[in-house]
């Protein structure tokens, strides 16, 4: 038999569907045509040409034209906004996306269970707010409690501006000034409404202040009140607005919120939005309080 006639085309052989470990590879080398086990046939960075795409996850890929970029927040590393849309993002790319998710949702049910508890909070702090502020034995504290309302029939000041009331609960017979001189400014109804500034000296210092609110408008008079705190310096911290709802008698505003207020900070109330250009009456029961939580 001529030789020719052995000669078997690789096209000819069967076809495979796996390669194994106990497999041999047919490999041409410098030296010659050569078997290699499988086991011993290695791909590393060294021997392939796309190393810069299989770990970038913070540049431009030059697989698919997009790019991953990413933020940290904590101890977190997440993509974040700039990185191409419709990019396929890996369990990699998203896992600390995924911890972080996880971490949330268990400190927000933590909040949630907890929610009885911070509403009872709020309803003991509104029952006893006269007692708070009557037997406080502090002469600072006294001066950074208040508790104003409305105790007239008829709408404080008429149609104004500022949201000002007629009445404070002090002690019998006191005056804000005698309980503390370092209290400067302190006004039911002066040029800004109530307006009250916290004690500017060493014997304040900064502190978590609840304030509580309930004002009371016209029943077809909607109003946005917006609140201010500005610094000793006169300059605006916070601001925060606050819309009436519709109630069976009176649009009503009734909020509840916590800052930490600094020696020197400022506080007053202005309308915001109202039908009578910027302005409304305050009506009766209407109040605004101030509680120390903490410092």
């Amino acid at each position: 038999m001529a030789i020719e006639d052995e000669i078997i085309n690789i096209s000819d052989l069967d076809a495979g569907t796996e390669i194994l470990n106990t497999d041999r590879l047919l490999i041409e080398t410098n030296n010659g045509t050569k078997l290699l086990s499988f086991k011993d046939f290695v791909i590393s960075t060294d021997n392939i040409t796309f190393e810069d795409r299989l770990n970038d996850t913070s540049v431009a890929s030059e697989i698919d034209g997009s790019n991953i970029l990413t933020q940290s927040v904590d101890e977190y590393t997440i993509p974040t906004i700039g990185t191409t849309e419709g990019k396929t993002l890996t369990y990699g790319d998203l896992k600390h996306v995924i911890d972080m998710a996880k971490r949330n949702y268990d400190d927000i049910t933590s909040l949630s269970a907890r929610m009885d508890e911070i509403g009872d909070l709020d309803t003991q702090v509104t029952a006893n707010a006269d007692a708070i502020l009557l037997n406080t034995g502090s002469a600072v504290l006294k001066s950074v409690n208040f508790n104003v309302k409305n105790n007239k029939a008829v709408p404080t000041g008429g149609v104004q501006r500022y949201i000002g009331f007629d009445h404070s609960v002090l002690p019998s017979g006191a005056d804000w000034s005698t309980i503390n001189p370092d209290l400067t400014n302190f006004q039911l109804n002066g040029t800004r409404g109530f307006e009250i500034t916290y004690p500017n000296s060493p014997a304040y210092a900064a502190s978590t202040i609840l304030f509580q609110g309930h004002f009371k408008f016209a029943k077809d008079k909607p109003a946005t009140v917006r609140m201010y705190i500005l610094d000793a310096t006169g300059a605006e911290k916070t601001k925060r607005d606050y819309k009436s709802s519709k109630g069976d008698f009176n649009h009503v505003i009734d909020f509840n919120y916590m800052d930490l207020i600094s020696p020197g900070d400022t506080i007053y109330f202005e309308v915001f939005k109202a039908s009578s250009g910027n302005k409304a009456s305050l009506y009766k029961d209407s109040y605004l309080r101030g509680t120390k939580i903490t410092s």
